[in-house]
């Protein structure tokens, strides 16, 4: 039976996803959130914990790409900040700083798109 990594290695090579999955965390790596919580944790992070949290940094990236262009994101009204957890990079959701109203969360959370959140940040401010 062959071993299950050494399969997806190979598919990987294949597939050239190995030199396109290290172009992409480039790009995440030189983000300059992404830096400087790399820099004030690199004494918590060992290279397997950064390998294993590359996803969460990717998300991470993501989710303030989509806020800058005012996308639809997975947690409307909130946004993303790395954290420390259990010696691996997450993220935590905070209310976003025009969002600290509960009641203009609770529109943000119930199902309303984005542009309806921001007309009601707009009366609002």
């Amino acid at each position: 039976m062959e071993n299950i990594s050494e399969t997806l290695r190979t598919l990987m090579n294949r597939k050239n996803l190995n030199h396109r999955y290290e172009a992409l965390m480039t790009t995440v790596y030189q983000d300059p959130d992404v830096r400087q919580f790399l820099d004030a944790h690199q004494n918590e992070l060992s290279s397997d914990a950064l390998e294993r949290s590359a996803a969460k940094l990717y998300e991470f990236c993501e989710e303030k790409r989509k806020i800058a262009r005012h996308e639809p994101t997975q947690a409307p009204g909130y946004q993303p900040t790395l954290v420390m957890s259990n010696h691996l990079i997450d993220i935590a959701y905070q209310p976003h700083h025009k969002c600290k109203n509960s009641k203009l969360l609770t529109h943000c959370n119930s199902g309303f798109d984005q542009s309806a959140c921001r007309k009601i940040f707009r009366r609002r401010t």
